[in-house]
């Protein structure tokens, strides 16, 4: 009987369980101050498709609370706000990547992105890309054993010192050329048609988008590219509340309008 090393077991259960797309590919990014930072990313495919053939996770007591995990809609009509399909951009997001067609599956993503640190002095940190489907109910939304990692960012202004010579520009530009090589992958699926599987004994295609975001204010500033810290304008995004308004117990808030974000975007 021969007994295998560690390195051996793990490469004889990979190949044997095929679960090669757990092992992440570390991809070397170039940047703009000429030095190089190593990513690691995991195939964006693969892991949704293991979730998606898992009887363990796939049943009906994981889904949300009135929701056609196969067509995307509600079973009964509902004027409630609860779950993620119950809002108001769902059924407009699932007519533009699911249609009519009766093989399509919608798996919108719930997506996470914040940096975590390893240390108390924040040098030894990276931001993960998170996701989750969002046909999942709330309780199993909160199960961190339902999180699928995408990717980690780097701390990619480690060991530069306080003298850097890149501007803010540089750094955020820097940031999603390492974001690109996971959302690059849901692009890809997406121009391709999606991807067939077995989802709960029936042959579908997936249909795969990100519906949201979530995270804190310094993580989505870098997502999508607004000044961090400072004193901007308005503080609070959403209305044009200045600094001074701050001090009044009833202050006359202007709202920012939803027409008014579409012309920003």
């Amino acid at each position: 009987m021969q007994i295998l090393s560690r390195k051996q077991l793990v490469q004889l259960l990979t190949k044997y369980y095929q679960l090669n797309f757990l092992k992440p590919t570390l991809h070397s990014v170039p940047l703009t101050d000429g030095s190089v930072a190593t990513v690691p990313i995991f195939d964006v495919k693969g892991l949704l498709i293991a979730f998606l053939n898992d009887p363990l996770r796939m049943h009906q007591e994981n889904f949300a609370s009135n929701y056609d995990i196969f067509t995307g809609k509600a079973k009964l009509p509902t004027s409630t706000l609860d779950e993620i399909h119950t809002g108001s951009l769902w059924e407009q997001a699932r007519q533009k990547y699911c249609g009519d067609d009766p093989d399509a599956f919608p798996l919108a993503l719930v997506c996470f992105y914040d940096k975590t640190n390893t240390d108390v002095f924040g040098s030894l940190s990276c931001a993960p890309f998170i996701c989750t489907p969002s046909f999942l109910n709330k309780d199993c939304c909160n199960d961190d054993s339902n999180y699928m990692v995408l990717g980690y960012i780097p701390n990619l202004g480690y060991g530069k010192g306080k003298a850097k010579k890149q501007t803010a520009e540089m750094k955020l530009q820097d940031e999603h050329n390492c974001l690109s090589l996971i959302t690059n992958q849901i692009i890809k699926i997406h121009e391709e048609g999606g991807f067939w599987t077995e989802v709960m004994g029936r042959h579908v295609c997936v249909k795969l988008w990100i519906h949201f975001i979530a995270g804190d204010t310094s993580g989505h500033n870098n997502l999508v590219g607004h000044m961090n810290g400072g004193r901007p304008k308005f503080i609070y995004r959403d209305c044009r509340c200045l600094f001074d308004d701050l001090s009044s117990p009833i202050p006359m808030c202007s709202l920012i309008t939803s027409e008014e974000s579409k012309q920003a975007r």
